[in-house]
């Protein structure tokens, strides 16, 4: 009897075992099936963030480059000309698109640096998505820094007809500043992003053009138009395939040698929102010295932003009440801040005062940062 009841026992306990590992064999299957549709889910948001962006990205982007065709005059033909452009190019690429609207139609880049200054100022114009437009695109500045320059590189003069590839960094050979796009953050080099770069075409033999476009592409539309002698440059985007190398330019230089030499600064680069806000913050700000005499100008450097930032902005401003004509050129372009007196009398340079806001995206799902 006693065995027959411990036999029993045994088949109940068996019984319960096997509906226990059941149980948990379907809460596994279940949970597999809900990891499953969670992942599904992610994939598809994922994908229609991307098309959003995609489909906004254009319209952004022409308001852009109009903005920068509208002001290109003021800067001269010059290797100094060309810096100062590229620094211009990524103030604008910077600059939300409902303010690009509204200071386009200024009379020159003074005035539209300081209507853009007075826009961002209204409190109703600091918001989360600040470097985004009404789809909140998010550009991220870099530089402007040089990621490549054919007079210095291994490879030389760019040649008619034959594709120069190109990484999105400071790569050696390239020609271009070290440490550019090379530190945090930074786009990786093979990631797939839109890049925003300024293309210089110099010691041009012929006319022609420049096709700057994904590596890879078979895309015919020109970047850059050029004719023979000519230091031109125009700032574009790229999107990027996520495979390395990210970017190419075929070059069409009729006649012969057929050679042009290409300057490639970066700008900064377009990514989809995320849910992390940009962290922004504005620096001390840096005074000016001595006593700045009647009809005469001072300089006055802004504070640079701490690793892992980038310039959004620059305010330049007269600590008190400015002499009657007192002048103040709020350029907003690199660190620094121009004052000239213009009035009467002499002014008190510690009143001279430069700040700079500095922006930095603090992450994102897709690991670019």
């Amino acid at each position: 009897m006693k065995s027959s009841r411990i036999v029993t026992l045994l088949g109940a306990v068996g019984f319960f075992l096997a509906a226990g590992a059941a149980t948990a064999q379907s809460k596994m299957e279940l949970n597999a099936a809900f990891a499953a549709e969670d992942k599904k889910a992610e994939v598809a948001m994922k994908a229609l963030k991307q098309a959003n962006f995609d489909a906004a990205l254009p319209a952004r982007l022409a308001l852009v480059n109009s903005v920068i065709d509208q002001f290109r005059a003021e800067f001269a033909i010059d290797e100094n000309g060309m810096k100062r452009l590229s620094e211009f190019a990524a103030q604008v690429h910077a600059t939300p698109s409902r303010v690009l609207n509204e200071a386009r139609f200024a009379r020159n880049v003074a005035d539209f640096a300081g209507q853009t200054e007075r826009i961002l100022a209204k409190p109703t114009a600091i918001r989360a998505d600040a470097l985004g437009d009404a789809e909140n695109l998010v550009f991220f500045p870099i530089g402007p820094c040089r990621i490549a320059d054919s007079r210095f590189s291994t490879a030389g003069v760019l040649t008619n007809g034959v594709i120069r590839t190109y990484r999105n960094f400071s790569s050696s050979g390239q020609g271009g500043t070290a440490g550019c796009n090379t530190g945090f953050p930074q786009l990786i080099s093979g990631t797939p992003g839109s890049i925003a770069l300024n293309i210089a075409g110099t010691s041009i033999t012929g006319t022609g053009n420049l096709n700057v476009r994904p590596a890879g592409s078979s895309i015919v539309t020109s970047s850059l138009n050029f004719t023979p002698g000519q230091d031109i440059s125009n700032a574009t985007v790229i999107k990027m395939t996520g495979a390395v190398p990210d970017f190419e330019i075929l070059p069409t230089v009729n006649g012969s040698p057929g050679t042009v030499h290409v300057v490639i600064d970066l700008l900064g680069f377009y990514v989809p929102s995320e849910p992390a806000p940009l962290e922004c913050q504005e620096s001390p700000q840096n005074q000016g010295t001595g006593t700045l005499a009647v009809g005469g100008s001072q300089s006055v450097n802004a504070p640079a932003c701490q690793a892992g930032f980038s310039q959004t902005g620059l305010s330049c401003f007269y600590n008190g009440t400015a002499p009657v004509g007192f002048q103040v050129s709020e350029l907003a372009i690199g660190f620094y801040c121009v004052f000239q007196n213009t009035s009467g009398a002499a002014v008190t340079g510690s009143n001279l005062w430069a700040r700079t806001r500095c922006c930095r995206v603090p992450g994102n799902s897709t690991g670019r940062l």
